[in-house]
């Protein structure tokens, strides 16, 4: 199965290699991993196996495990309706991914920014949210 999904990961490799007709060479290679592992019944995958694995493909969310933590600082250069620019704001924020089982997982996300002027953290803009995929 790992191999599978290192063939998988590499799809655009295989788009690079073999421009518009990269497909054929990526399900021959996974069709191939499949058959060197044993699990293929018969002698090739068929129509309806590549239409199984495309179905697959399509269901596969991006997956996320761990920490990813940022610090800098907001600047506006203009606005919209030409009304003065905000002070530049010192922001942090950061998320959390992890994933539950193989079709689900909970990203969580927090921002928190505070202007760097008179107001320097007496007046704090804080973000959150949580989502279950």
């Amino acid at each position: 199965m790992i191999k599978i999904a290192n063939i998988i990961e590499r799809e655009s490799e295989f788009q690079g290699v073999y421009g518009a007709t990269y497909e054929k060479e990526w399900y021959e290679a996974i069709e191939k991993e499949i058959k060197d592992s044993g699990y293929l019944v018969g002698n090739a995958l068929g129509a309806i196996g590549i239409l199984r694995i495309q179905e697959v493909l399509k269901g596969i969310n991006e997956r996320y495990y761990g920490w990813d933590l940022n610090l800098g600082v907001l600047f506006n250069l203009s606005k919209r309706d030409n009304s003065p620019v905000n002070s530049p704001a010192l922001a942090v924020s950061g998320e959390f991914s992890y994933p539950i089982v193989w079709s689900q997982q909970v990203d969580a996300t927090a921002s928190v920014n505070t202007p760097v002027d008179s107001t320097f953290f007496k007046q704090v803009v804080v973000a959150a949210g949580i989502n279950y995929i």
